[in-house]
């Protein structure tokens, strides 16, 4: 099994629990008891929202950018045609005189 495979199967599960996890903590944390009671719940609430803004613009974020790339190689990426490139992508800097 490959590390993209691999990839495929955890990072949606990572997404499911992290925003789950993270709304209801901002829940928890923001209910006028616990805000009360305890300092630390702004801080707790600051740490739920800010991470589930990174977990959904993290989404946003790789979710775009393997459309762009499957539009750059066709369907070579899951495997069916060439793209036009064989596959391969070089994305490093052009060396003049450089084949290809």
């Amino acid at each position: 099994m490959s590390v993209f495979q691999v990839d495929r199967v955890v990072t949606p599960i990572w997404y499911v629990i992290g925003i789950t996890g993270n709304t209801l903590s901002a829940i928890v944390w923001l209910q006028r008891r616990m805000y009360a009671n305890n300092s630390s719940a702004v801080y707790l609430v600051a740490l739920s929202i800010s991470d589930l803004l990174f977990l959904l613009l993290h989404f946003v974020q790789v979710g775009s950018s393997s459309a762009a790339c499957r539009r750059r190689l066709g369907d070579s990426a899951n495997g069916v045609g060439t793209g036009g490139s064989g596959g391969s992508m070089n994305l490093g800097p052009r060396v003049p005189g450089a084949p290809g």
